[in-house]
């Protein structure tokens, strides 16, 4: 009975080809991904160049973006294989968008794990686009993104960000 069952999950089981089953090895990402305006309504978020990683124990890549201050508004790309470098997102312009890049591991029986970068927030315009500093940059890391001080923060990049 359990050679039957054992059977059954290996045949059944998807294929598993990214995930690091040793601990302390999952994907990382060495800062945000990199923003560049494409066209005023098309931008690339890149997350090569050695930001990804143990790239070999992701299974898949997807960027996650959202406008300035309505994080409940995320969308996701689709997922794309773990050798590509690249994702293009068409957007809204003049619109500014925090990105964040995200490394899946699928883990078979156990679900997947999602392992996600520091964020870039940038907004594009016909004179070719904005980056943000994020709170993460301008203070190493000691204060987050739901701080009181960030949210005034984020208010003054926003209000600014419309007269530009």
């Amino acid at each position: 009975m359990l050679l039957r069952l054992l059977t059954v999950c290996l045949v059944t089981s998807t294929s598993v080809h990214g995930y690091c089953w040793q601990w302390g090895r999952n994907p990382t990402f060495s800062g945000p991904p990199t923003v560049t305006q494409i066209r005023w309504d098309l931008v690339r978020v890149s997350f090569g160049s050695g930001l990804l990683r143990m790239r070999e124990c992701a299974d898949q890549v997807f960027v996650k973006y959202w406008p300035l201050d309505e994080p409940h508004k995320a969308r996701s790309t689709p997922p794309v294989p773990r050798t590509v470098d690249s994702i293009e997102i068409v957007v809204k312009e003049d619109e500014a968008l925090v990105y964040q890049a995200v490394a899946r591991e699928n883990k078979g029986l156990f679900g997947t794990d999602d392992n996600a970068s520091p964020v870039a927030i940038f907004s594009t315009n016909k004179l070719g686009g904005r980056h943000w500093p994020t709170l993460e940059n301008a203070t190493s890391g000691t204060q987050s993104l739901k701080s009181p001080i960030s949210f005034f923060i984020h208010d003054v990049i926003r209000l600014i960000s419309k007269f530009l």
